[in-house]
């Protein structure tokens, strides 16, 4: 007998057997919290969300558009946050503090967990505990480092962003190097740079505005002394303000563009949730089998810390700190979209 004709019978027995047998597929309900809550020491409100596991009969998207399924009432759970150095917070139960945008998920109802401080310990471990009174003073307890602070090495604070080099006929684009001193418990760090100028109009007060470029993201693993160094080159860092600038003649009443600054913005997260999100990103290779991860102890999810830091130069201070060096300015003002630089009648390129 060959392959197919055993496939067809092995088909031909399952359909014969499986409408005399009902098999059903939802367990006893047990509870699985789920804790998702990342501290910022930068903040001085936190949020965090706890809800259930939930199953039922019916279709999972019903379920999911009834907050009631994976929600815990106000009466069912003590939630108490400790820093290990006498520092003590009873977290708040509120409902639609902060709005939940449409999707799967019941967004009319948000219920998160809170508390008000606005002297994160740094060097402290946070230590949370979840109990729930309905089900024997069920614990759920999790705890995470704080994100110490990061910094930037290169450029320095009173440097340049050197894109480019020479005439604008026949220089050449450069590249630069951002540097990241990531803090202790850091374990991955996220980096933009950030374009600012003024928008002028003939009618109106000007306008700050700003075009972001991402340079990407890498972890403190395999990163001697928590040094991160992201590439920009300088033509992507000029064809993203091309790409995102709306040329002068469909801005209404445009005057000019007033070049201001480089900024640079750094979000790190703590290793637990750098290790949360490698466990959860998608696999690269045909080995889809990938452990999970969670640090909270009796649920799931994550309870973590992040931070975000902006850095802007000191250069040329009394012009905006306008940190781009003189033939990047020559060459951002020769593209056609209205910047400029300078003290009026100093330069060709000054600003009216």
């Amino acid at each position: 007998m060959n392959k197919l004709s055993i496939g067809v019978i092995l088909l031909m027995s399952i359909g014969f057997f499986s409408c005399e047998t009902d098999i059903d597929v939802n367990a006893e309900p047990t509870d699985i919290t789920v804790v998702y809550g990342l501290i910022d020491p930068v903040d001085t409100v936190h949020y965090l969300k706890i809800n259930k596991a939930f199953i039922g009969e019916g279709s999972a998207l019903d379920l999911a558009a009834n907050s009631s399924n994976y929600t815990y009432t106000d009466d069912e759970l003590n939630v108490r946050l400790d820093d290990g150095n006498g520092m003590s917070y009873l977290l708040t139960r509120v409902t639609n503090e902060v709005p939940k945008e449409a999707g799967i998920f019941d967004s009319s109802t948000n219920v998160l967990y809170k508390f008000t401080e606005s002297n994160i310990n740094r060097d402290a471990t946070y230590t949370l505990k979840i109990v729930n009174t309905q089900l024997d003073n069920k614990e759920i307890i999790a705890e995470t480092k704080i994100v110490k602070k990061s910094s930037v090495s290169n450029p320095l604070i009173n440097g340049a962003f050197d894109v480019w080099n020479g005439s604008v006929s026949s220089g050449g684009y450069l590249s630069e190097t951002v540097t990241v001193s990531a803090g202790d418990n850091v374990g991955r760090a996220q980096v933009f740079v950030v374009f600012n100028y003024i928008e002028h109009y003939t009618t109106g007060a000007p306008v700050e505005k700003s075009v972001v470029l991402n340079l990407g993201e890498k972890t403190t693993a395999d990163s001697p002394n928590n040094e991160l160094g992201f590439l920009m080159k300088g033509q992507s860092f000029v064809d993203n303000i091309k790409a995102k600038v709306p040329v002068p003649s469909t801005v209404a009443n445009f005057s000019h563009r007033e070049l201001a600054n480089v900024s640079i913005e750094v979000l790190s997260a703590g290793t637990e949730l750098s290790t949360y999100m490698e466990a959860e990103s998608p696999s690269v290779t045909v080995n889809q089998d990938k452990p999970s991860y969670t640090n909270i102890i009796n649920g799931i999810g994550i309870f973590s810390s992040r931070s975000q830091f902006l850095w802007v130069s000191t250069r040329d201070a009394s012009n905006g700190n306008l940190n781009l060096n003189t033939d990047t300015r020559r060459l951002l003002s020769s593209i056609d979209l209205g910047f400029c630089f300078g003290t009026p009648g100093s330069t060709t390129f000054a600003c009216p």
